[in-house]
């Protein structure tokens, strides 16, 4: 059995770190994130989902800022791919993603990369303080890596890419998580089975019609005034390829454009949302159908968890839309 250790006194976190590359408010703010995590799960002070969870059986030392390890993790946000690297001799390692269609900086992403990753313990906590690979694949694998006790080593790198319109961010942790081999054989099965977007999703697609989606927005709480903005607005959503197995998804609004960027089916990403908060989401096709989640990384975000269907009809993209007994759906035009 596999044990997260979790310590029973508070340690004091480091908070500050000399970055050998990326700006070091932004490394002190990484470290500053996880250590405050490890402390409070080392005292039994750490509250997720409105429950205390299990103090820890032995201490969590708090992480230093390593160099060489800043290094490795800066060579692989200069690829600008969002995937794991390989062959990483020993070394733990976290992704974030963040697009926007204005430029970016790197300014407040070691706190929003940290706290996206925290955010799985509030989401889900932790069954028990032994970590087992069935309670790791609940979806807390990268908060689990930043509590990990054997984890005493950090360093983050940062990119800017397409046009500094997205940003890249990878920590690795020396030493990783015993759980790897794990992860692995996760992420085979998972490639093995997941299917790619069939060609008739790609193309742009205007909004023609909608059936009970003003019914629909008043059971989700808008008022009469928002209804009929949101109702009068121009949608047009475009699917295009990026790659062999990717795509984009560009949601253009007369209100604000959302373009998601080199997507794989059933890889959570980073993104931003309609509300203006981050969203993880999801992409995933099933049985015909392709759906859309989104889950605010703030729990007090103005958009709540949502998930939506498509499918084709002829040369229509058919959205449906479900929120307690409404079913809406919206319908595309190809052009």
């Amino acid at each position: 059995m596999l044990r997260l250790c979790i310590a029973l006194a508070v340690l004091t976190a480091v908070s500050w770190a000399q970055s050998c590359g990326i700006p070091s408010s932004e490394a002190s703010a990484f470290l500053a994130a996880h250590n405050k995590l490890r402390a409070a799960i080392s005292s039994g002070s750490y509250v997720a989902k409105g429950k205390r969870m299990p103090a820890a059986k032995t201490p969590i030392a708090p992480m230093t800022w390593d160099c060489a390890i800043e290094k490795s993790a800066q060579a692989v946000a200069n690829t600008c791919v969002f995937a794991h690297s390989q062959n990483r001799q020993n070394l733990g390692e976290n992704l974030y993603t963040m697009w926007s269609s204005n430029k970016m900086t790197f300014t407040g992403m070691g706190k929003k990369a940290s706290d996206s990753w925290e955010n799985e313990f509030q989401q889900f906590g932790w069954p028990d303080v032994k970590l087992t690979p069935a309670g790791f694949s609940s979806g807390i694998g990268h908060a689990t890596q930043m509590a990990w006790a054997k984890s005493t080593k950090l360093g983050c790198g940062m990119k800017l890419c397409d046009g500094d319109k997205k940003v890249l961010v990878v920590c690795q942790y020396r030493d990783a998580m015993n759980l790897i081999s794990v992860v692995c054989l996760l992420l085979v099965a998972s490639f093995t089975v997941a299917e790619n977007l069939p060609d008739k999703f790609f193309g742009s697609f205007k909004l023609d019609r909608s059936e009970k989606f003003d019914e629909y927005l008043e059971e989700k709480g808008y008022g009469f005034i928002t209804r009929k903005l949101v109702a009068l607005a121009g949608v047009t959503k475009v699917i295009t390829k990026a790659g062999p197995d990717t795509f984009n998804f560009d949601n253009l609004t007369t209100k604000k454009d959302l373009k998601y960027k080199n997507i794989k089916l059933g890889e959570e990403f980073i993104g931003e949302g309609l509300d203006g908060s981050d969203h993880k989401i999801t992409f995933t096709f099933k049985n015909g159908v392709f759906y859309e989640k989104h889950v605010p990384t703030d729990n007090d975000a103005e958009q709540k968890e949502d998930e939506y269907r498509f499918h084709m009809e002829e040369d229509e993209l058919v959205q449906t839309l479900e929120y307690n007994t409404i079913v809406a759906k919206r319908f595309f035009k190809r052009q």
